[in-house]
């Protein structure tokens, strides 16, 4: 369960590190 657990983990943070990097992306071009 465990490592079930960091591989959700790490995906969230890479969802929420994309959504992070094209929000600041879209902010700089607006």
């Amino acid at each position: 369960d465990r490592w079930e657990l960091s591989h959700v983990v790490r995906a969230v943070l890479a969802m929420l590190s994309l959504i992070l990097l094209t929000t600041a992306i879209a902010i700089q071009s607006a």
